[in-house]
Parts: C-alpha cells; sequence; structure tokens
C-alpha cells in the first residue's frame, strides 16, 4: 500500500512538472516569436541557427539553446515516455513537414557543424514534385501531413484543414474510390521513406509524434502493415514496433526542457 501511494504521488509530481514545462516553453516560445518579428534576421541555411542564438543572447543578454523539434521530441520521450527502456530508436515528426532523429546507443545522434538528420529532405522519387527546399522529390512533399489533409480538402471542397473536419471526411466516405487511393498512396509513400531508414539504422523501436497522432486509428495500422508486407524492408521482419510519442504533439516542449 506505501508502495503504491508512493508511486502514485511521484507520477502525480511527474504529471505537474510536465505542466509547468510546458507553460514556461510556451511563455519563452511566445517571447521569441515576437522578438524573431522585431529583429532582422539573415536567413542563410547554413548559418540561420548559429546567428539566431548569437542574435537572442545579445539582444536580451540570456544564453540559450536551441535545437530542431523532433531531436527535442526524442529526448522528451527518452527520459520520460516511450524510449525509456530503448537503446536505438527512430522518432519521427510528421505534420507540416517530417522532422526525424536517431537515438544510438542510448544517444540521441548529432551533427558537427549543422542540425543534421534531415530526413524530410532524402529524395524518394526521381524529379519528383517541387520542394520548398528547392530540390524535387523530397520525402516530405509525399509524406508531410499536411500534404495529405491538402489533396483531401481539394478533393472533397473542403475551406479548413482542422483534423477534425478531415477526419470526419475519412470515415463518412471509406467506400469512396478517390479516398482508398489518397490513403493507400500517403501510406506507400511513408512506408517507402521509413524503410529507408529503418535499412539504414534498424531501430528497436520506431515513434511518431506530430500532428500524425490525430490519425491513428486511420493510419498507424496500415502503416505498419505496409512495411512489414511491402517487399521494403532488407532485414525482414515478422512484427516491427511502430508506436505514437508518449507526449503526442507536446513531446518536443517538453524535450526543449532538457537540452
Amino acid at each position: 500500500m506505501v508502495l503504491r501511494l508512493g508511486l502514485t504521488k511521484m507520477a502525480i509530481l511527474t504529471e505537474r512538472r510536465i505542466e509547468n514545462m510546458k507553460r514556461i516553453i510556451l511563455s519563452c516560445l511566445s517571447l521569441l516569436m515576437l522578438f524573431s518579428m522585431l529583429t532582422p534576421w539573415k536567413t542563410s541555411a547554413k548559418s540561420k541557427s548559429k546567428l539566431n542564438k548569437t542574435s537572442i543572447t545579445m539582444y536580451t543578454g540570456t544564453k540559450v539553446k536551441l535545437k530542431n523539434d523532433a531531436k527535442c521530441s526524442a529526448l522528451a520521450e527518452q527520459k520520460y515516455g516511450n524510449f525509456s527502456e530503448c537503446e536505438n530508436g527512430l522518432f519521427l515528426c510528421i505534420g507540416t513537414g517530417v522532422g526525424g532523429a536517431v537515438i544510438y546507443n542510448g544517444k540521441v545522434l548529432e551533427a558537427k557543424e549543422v542540425p543534421g538528420f534531415e530526413f524530410s529532405h532524402m529524395i524518394i522519387q526521381k524529379n519528383g514534385l517541387q520542394c520548398n527546399c528547392g530540390k524535387r522529390g523530397c520525402f516530405e512533399i509525399y509524406a508531410s501531413l499536411k500534404r495529405f489533409k491538402e489533396k483531401i480538402a481539394y478533393e472533397f471542397n473542403l475551406t479548413t484543414l482542422r483534423n477534425e473536419e478531415i477526419i470526419k471526411i475519412i470515415l463518412n466516405n471509406k467506400d469512396d474510390v478517390r479516398l482508398k487511393y489518397f490513403l493507400n498512396e500517403y501510406i506507400e509513400n511513408l512506408a517507402i521513406g521509413i524503410s529507408n531508414l529503418i535499412n539504414i539504422f534498424e531501430p528497436e523501436k520506431i515513434l511518431i509524434g506530430g500532428g500524425f497522432t490525430d490519425y491513428k486509428e486511420i493510419l498507424l495500422e496500415p502503416l505498419k502493415q505496409q512495411l512489414l508486407t511491402g517487399n521494403l524492408l532488407f532485414n525482414k521482419r515478422n512484427d516491427i514496433i511502430i508506436q505514437l510519442a508518449k507526449f503526442k504533439n507536446d513531446a518536443g516542449i517538453i524535450g526543449a526542457t532538457l537540452i
């Protein structure tokens, strides 16, 4: 009884701590957004992160640390979530784009000079669709949730990309030929990109965060089956552990407190 009460108390304290951390980070993000609107930025891809960090410190007198959302999410899941007992894992943040992070031997991998691990910009289609980065055929163009939602909204004459409306359309039109095609196409493209990463890193577990988490009942199991049966993996598997991030869309906020 004492042990159970103690564990319950610890869980409550942990939840409160996480909520407090989220409030602090959200407040800081609001200040940074205001600061970015009032400050002239240079936007060179190679210098942006370093310049932002230096500029913020210079203007505010406060030392800051910057890390992309996917790596922050992986840190949160490693410390408090579904990577807590995982030595080698792959994290994907699927929403507006496709962010990524790799945990190898218990550590989040980092490139030396630049952020690195830009999974969203590996090419999965030669001479494919134009990406915002300037290249063609990037994973992000075919696998971002935003792209998926835009297609459905266009075909079904929606004026919003709100998840609630998109999900309602999907659930109410399960037999629609167009919808089946979009779902299958999206799953296939997503599986191609993820299988490339599995073949390179061979993770014990894959976690997905971002807006994708709202579509668990629609997308997660078909994605898993496509990975297992689509002749995509070099090392064949009977099963694959692919789950949602415990903290879903909040993982990045929580992880930012750990950098």
